[in-house]
């Protein structure tokens, strides 16, 4: 629906699907389970399992996407600080 939506505004241009090849390993692996998912859930679709296929995106959004994105702003925090010069926020705890 949302992508007939947008065909249909003024200067609308779709974006493409970025290389896999010139992503990163962790980026790599979320866009192949993403793609796993979004098969699973047209099929649950089809065969009218609304429930599951919402619990799995559910599953999907705060486990293994919030996992990674929560290691990769936390990896972001850390080389941040390392960058300024600051102690590591492990050490100046002990």
């Amino acid at each position: 629906m949302s992508r007939f939506v947008w065909s249909n505004l003024e200067g609308y241009t779709r974006r493409t699907d970025p290389d896999p090849a010139a992503l990163d390993l962790p980026s790599r692996w979320i866009l192949s389970r993403l793609h796993g998912l979004i098969a699973n859930v047209q099929r649950l679709f089809d065969t009218f399992q609304y429930a599951e296929a919402g619990r799995q995106i559910l599953d999907f959004l705060w486990g293994e996407f919030g996992r990674l994105v929560r290691r990769n702003q936390q990896k972001r925090a850390l080389a941040k600080t390392a960058k300024r010069g600051a102690a590591s926020p492990h050490r100046s705890m002990c």
